[in-house]
Formats: structure tokens, sequence, C-alpha cells
């Protein structure tokens, strides 16, 4: 059984850590410090929903690349103070970042030298995207199979989840991403991550918000703190239905992707990046109505 714990609202600023070294994505941005995001609005709880926001800085002059001390527009990247391993990922959104070169992820990654420890992309495209991408990123020595798709919903793109750019499923509904999602109130995303030996390898669903809850597995759609305190990795997930992405279980040594050894705990990651400095960045923003974590543990603190 594993046991829940969520983060919503001000809990946010208690749970989670603000980056601001440069990006190593080498983006259009630069990632500011927590004093800095409150003050100038990039990052707050909405009084009337209690959604975590965190956004772009739209109306401040963005510093040219290439001059001293510049890395672009003002930006939001947060850390969870919480390693976490093996376990059910859920995150409520009711908006994504959206317009001109926005590149919005919500994923995990474990602390150190990338990509020891592996990656895991639960939400992520850039801004013309038509659909969502979930793809994991490994040192050498993972291959997942391209007979997944038989079993999920989404597309197999890439089957080398080595280094980058990774393998990848894209979604096949569009309503997973960007404008489409955004008008639609956001949705549900989940992610089980089984990378024990012999377990169920890593798996990514998606119901948009205007599925009836009921049709939704109510420890993923339950609102915030009122989801069941436990869920069964076994009896649970397998009523969640086909996932838009799957990548394979671990078979043990003779395995493609032995992921018992190439995923380590993952700290959880909310960044938006910038492929340049575009102006049309208003809707350039998350509200997050939660995130949930099903876990063996409460998650280990190194921050």
């Amino acid at each position: 059984m594993l046991r829940e714990q969520e983060f919503v609202g001000d809990n946010f600023f208690d749970e989670f850590w603000f980056w601001d070294a440069p990006d190593p994505t080498h983006s259009a941005v630069r990632y500011v410090d927590a004093k800095t995001a409150r003050a100038e609005n990039l990052t707050y709880v909405d009084s009337y929903t209690n959604k975590f926001v965190m956004q772009v800085d739209y109306e401040g002059k963005a510093v040219p690349l290439g001059q001293t001390n510049s890395t672009g527009r003002k930006s939001v990247r947060i850390h969870s103070k919480r390693l976490f391993g093996d376990g059910l990922y859920v995150i409520k959104a009711s908006h994504m970042p959206v317009g001109c070169g926005t590149w919005p992820a919500f994923w995990t990654s474990n602390k150190g030298d990338w990509p020891v420890g592996g990656e895991i992309d639960i939400i992520e495209g850039v801004y013309n995207s038509k659909v969502n991408m979930a793809s994991l990123h490994t040192l050498d020595g993972c291959m997942i199979p391209k007979n997944v798709s038989t079993i999920q919903q989404g597309h197999l793109d890439r089957t080398n989840c080595s280094y980058q750019p990774g393998c990848a499923s894209s979604f096949s509904d569009k309503q997973s991403w960007g404008d489409r999602f955004n008008t639609n109130n956001g949705g549900y995303f989940a992610m089980m991550r089984d990378t024990q030996l012999g377990g169920l390898g890593i798996q990514v669903w998606f119901w948009p918000a205007f599925v009836d809850p009921q049709e939704i597995p109510l420890a993923v759609s339950a609102a915030a703190r009122k989801a069941p305190g436990t869920v069964d990795t076994v009896v649970d997930i397998g009523s969640f239905g086909a996932p838009q992405a799957f990548f394979g279980a671990d078979m043990g040594s003779k395995s493609s992707c032995e992921m018992s050894k190439l995923f380590h705990k993952h700290e959880i990651i909310f960044n938006i990046a910038l492929c340049e400095n575009g102006s049309q960045l208003s809707n350039a923003r998350w509200e997050v109505d939660y995130v949930r974590i099903y876990s063996a543990g409460a998650g280990t603190f190194f921050f």
C-alpha cells in the first residue's frame, strides 16, 4: 500500500525551493529566488481558488541575450525539498503556460550529475506543440521496445532513453496541451513509477477536466485534501485503463532497460523556460490545483 501526501496552496512555499541559478537548458529566462518571485507577483496563491500560480514576467522589459549578466526574461523554477522514489504522482492543473516561445515542464529528476539517476518528464512541450509528450532520460543502456505501442494510447516517438533527446511518447489526446488544455479548464495527469526489479515500469495517464470525475480514479480526481489515504499499486492502478505513455517494465538482467539500476530517488520540478524573448506572454503561467504523491514513505528531505 502507498500512502498519500499532498501539496496545495501555500503548502508549495513550504515544500519547494526556488532555483535562481543559470538555466541548465540555456533558454531565454532568468530564474529568480522566492523573495523576488513573491515580491513581483511571479508566484502567488489565488485568494479565491487557492490555486498555486507561477508565471513569466510579461510586463517588465526583457534584458537582451548576449549582454553582460543577461539571461532573458524573469521566470520561475521550483524543486521539491523532498526526494521521492516509486509511487503514484498526480497533478491537477487548470492552466499551463502558453504564448510565443514558451517551454513549460512538470518533471522529476535525480539531484546530481544528470542523467545519473534518471529523469521523467510528465508534462512537456514547446509553444507550437499539439499534444503533450512524456519522456525518459537515462545513462546508456535503456531501450524501450517498439511493441509498447500496443499497450499505450499515445505514439512511441523515440525508443532510446539515453541522454538527449531520450525516449518519448506523444499523447493521442489533443486536450493534453496548450490552448486546448486551458480552454477546457485543464485536466489531470498521473504518473506511476514502479522501477524495482520486476516492476511495472513507468506509465503516464491524462484525463481532461470536463470528464465526469466518477470516470476518473478517485486517487486522481478527488478534490484537494479529500483523496483516499492509500492506494494499492496492483488493484487500484489496474483500474486506470491504458496509459497515454508506457515505458516498459524491468525484466531483470536480460532487460533492455534495467530501471532498478537507472532510476534513483527524484525531486519534483516545475519550470517555465522560453525559446525566445517573446512579448505575448500574459498567459505564460501555471495554475496548479494540487500535486499528490502516493509513496511508501514521506520522502527524503535533502534541502
